[in-house]
């Protein structure tokens, strides 16, 4: 690291901080959104439709209007449903009221009960055919960590590219390489003492595709609805 004491090189280097750190905040806050976002139900909308979509997506669980601690408050309506041996953490998503009631809106009630019909008429097709698993709900917060953990190699390249900053040839900002092609990727645009980091910096790039699918299915478990 000889070069890299000279007083240009530690202005270059200090100049493309607030950078990283400013990319660095945008990519977990951007996983945090991600990992909270939450789908506004629209209850004027095809229960039927709904109830398929989600079953394509891995969410089997059937729907119910109150909160985890009140389940004596839920709507008669969905009583067509079998639901008497039904785990409230695993089989059951709650709702929580409309807005401004103690109890399901008739609105609410119609789509919940409506869903809750076609989800029971696929899941009985589905068992039938001996092919249904229902995956354990994934907490809100660990799914947060997961998405988080997803965006670990991005967040190491980025600091990768902010240390290889003061070795290229051509003196300009690191962050120039989200204007370039690959070239921010070749050896000829880094002096020699920068090619130990630019190798580092390609074996993030080449495992960063098996570490998601191992963070998203080895350690999570895969495609799993959010509880």
């Amino acid at each position: 690291m000889t070069q890299i004491q000279t007083r240009g090189e530690l202005v270059i280097r200090h100049r493309g901080l607030p950078l990283l750190v400013a990319m660095i905040v945008f990519v977990v806050l951007l996983a945090a959104t991600v990992a909270m976002y939450q789908r506004r139900i629209d209850y004027s909308a095809d229960p039927s439709t709904d109830a398929m979509k989600a079953l394509a997506h891995g969410d089997s669980r059937f729907l119910l209007v109150g909160t985890p601690g009140s389940v004596q408050t839920l709507s008669p309506g969905l009583a067509q449903v079998p639901l008497q041996d039904a785990d409230l953490n695993r089989d059951v998503r709650i709702l929580p009221p409309a807005r401004g009631r103690d109890s399901a809106s008739p609105d609410q009630l119609r789509y919940v009960t409506g869903y809750n019909s076609a989800m029971a008429v696929m899941l009985r097709r589905t068992i039938a055919k001996g092919q249904f698993v229902r995956p354990e709900p994934i907490a809100r917060s660990v799914f947060t960590l997961e998405c988080l953990l997803v965006a670990l190699p991005f967040i190491l390249m980025l600091h990768l590219l902010y240390r290889l900053g003061p070795y290229r040839r051509d003196g300009r900002l690191w962050v120039v390489c989200m204007l370039e092609n690959l070239r921010f990727l070749m050896p000829r645009t880094y002096s020699d003492e920068g090619l130990p980091l630019l190798r580092l910096l390609w074996t993030v790039k080449i495992l960063t595709v098996p570490w998601i699918l191992l963070v998203v299915f080895g350690v999570f478990g895969g495609n799993r609805p959010i509880r």
